[in-house]
């Protein structure tokens, strides 16, 4: 998944989960006490000295306080006649950080930064990002929080911040380095000094030491690797299970629930209706359906005793919206229909046939953890039947949720 569908999701989650989290858990009467804002954010070194043109770094420190800490939204202004804004990075507090944005206006002395985490973060303190600058000028500049732009997201809290507190930055104009002057010396005048006669120095003769012939070192032969043939996977056909009543027909078909690509999933319930002129003439509300365990998630049902007739059929799964196939020829006896090119989409847990953001809500309530084990309770929001409810579950619905209200067919 790339980081902008990540950080999709992850504002998705910090503007939708925590105030409708919060709602919903008040109509069901199992708010906890809320904590008040305790975080506290911080520049650190401060206050700090440094030379003209050099580039050094501060820490964004946060203290949570009893808070739990998923994300950040930093809005910092300097003075830009003394300070040049390089860059922000992630710090060490927040786990598998994922930056939002970031944006540095020197012209405007403002630098603007969000981060956030599929994590949790349990109360404590350490940095939350670092800032690059370079030293332009002389003087002093503090790094000031604002206000209106700075936020701390917290499960529990519309807004986590305490108190945040300022640094100072100045900028000493650099020591020049002196360049010692020498003194010239009175050069005496020489006497003439008469020169020896050289002694021969006899000069030894270097002994070549012949290189030694290298060994060659056999070439193996190389193992040939063999190619693989694959087998092409044939398509699969349903199969009748039951013998119709005389007179009477059955239709066997293969759906696919949406997300659902692994063999060993538990079976599964589906609701058909049966429709002539926009009527209905039959529904089975129940209808097992069985996992072809063919590594495609796609599985197998039966409608049994139909009359023989022209139909539009709906399938709809229990937790997914509504597919309507029109069109379809039943005739007397045993009848086949594959479905599965188009997948019965994810999100309706509250079963009205339309996803919309009290769906979201429901699933993003479950989504406490990095990784959340099923229980009874939960295990309709582990939509791919992974065991686990993740950020791949929240992904899923998302992507079905193109508009206000996205409903199914009817």
């Amino acid at each position: 998944m790339n980081k902008k569908v990540i950080g999709f999701i992850i504002l998705l989650f910090l503007a939708i989960s925590i105030p409708l989290g919060v709602h919903f858990s008040q109509q069901r009467q199992e708010l906890r006490s809320k904590a008040a804002p305790a975080t506290v954010l911080s520049i650190s070194p401060s206050p700090v000295t440094v030379t003209k043109g050099d580039t050094f770094d501060l820490n964004i420190q946060i203290n949570t306080g009893e808070n739990r800490v998923v994300g950040a939204d930093l809005a910092l202004t300097f003075n830009n006649s003394i300070l040049e804004a390089l860059d922000v990075a992630p710090g060490d507090f927040l786990d598998d950080p994922q930056e939002l944005k970031e944006t540095i206006i020197n012209s405007e002395g403002k630098v603007f930064y969000s981060i956030g985490s599929f994590t949790a973060k349990q109360p404590g303190l350490g940095i939350l990002a670092i800032v690059s600058f370079k030293a332009k000028s002389e003087g002093t500049s503090s790094l000031d929080f604002d206000a209106a732009g700075t936020s701390v997201a917290a499960i529990g809290e519309t807004e986590g911040i305490k108190n945040t507190e300022s640094g100072s930055i100045t900028v000493v104009k650099s020591s020049p380095t002196s360049t010692p002057i020498s003194t010239p010396t009175a050069t005496p005048t020489a006497s003439p000094t008469p020169i020896p006669s050289p002694t021969p120095i006899n000069t030894p003769t270097a002994t070549l030491t012949p290189a030694s012939t290298p060994t060659s070192i056999p070439t193996s032969t190389p193992t040939p690797i063999p190619t693989l043939t694959s087998t092409p996977t044939p398509t699969t056909v349903p199969t009748a299970t039951s013998t119709p009543v005389p007179g009477k027909a059955n239709l066997t078909f293969i759906i696919k629930f949406q997300g659902v690509g692994q063999d060993g999933t538990p079976n599964r319930t589906a609701k058909a209706t049966l429709k002539q002129n926009d009527q209905v003439v039959a529904t089975n509300d129940n209808i097992d359906v069985t996992n072809l365990n063919d590594g495609t998630g796609r599985y197998q049902g039966t409608m049994t005793d139909i009359e023989p007739g022209i139909y539009d059929i709906l399938i709809k799964g229990g937790i997914h919206l509504t597919r309507k196939f029109a069109g379809i020829q039943i005739n007397t006896g045993e009848n086949t229909a594959n479905w599965s090119e188009t997948s019965l989409l994810i999100g309706d847990f509250d079963n009205n046939n339309i996803l919309n953001i009290i769906d979201l809500a429901f699933i993003l309530q479950q989504y406490t953890d990095l990784s959340v084990p099923i229980t009874e309770e939960n295990q309709r929001f582990d939509v791919n039947l992974d065991n686990q409810i993740n950020i791949i579950d929240i992904a899923l619905v998302l992507q079905n949720y193109t508009d206000l209200e996205v409903r199914g067919d009817n």
